[in-house]
């Protein structure tokens, strides 16, 4: 198996398909995620708000009523 740098490679939405194919080996993708730095310390908290809104179905868009 050819080692390779290439992100796309171990990208998380297609590692579980290359690894089928044989493209890359469960071990090479455990040993790069065990290679990637820990950067919890530099993560900031995201505040976020819901606003609750009751929606009817109506059959059309109640922003383009007259």
């Amino acid at each position: 198996m050819t080692k390779t740098t290439d992100p796309k490679v171990f990208d998380k939405r297609l590692v579980d398909r290359l690894i089928k194919r044989g493209a890359i080996s469960a071990e090479d993708y455990e040993q790069h995620l065990a290679s990637l730095p820990d950067l919890a310390d530099q993560a900031l908290p995201i505040e976020s708000e819901l606003e609750v809104q009751e929606v009817q179905a109506t059959g059309h868009h109640p922003e383009e009523e007259d």
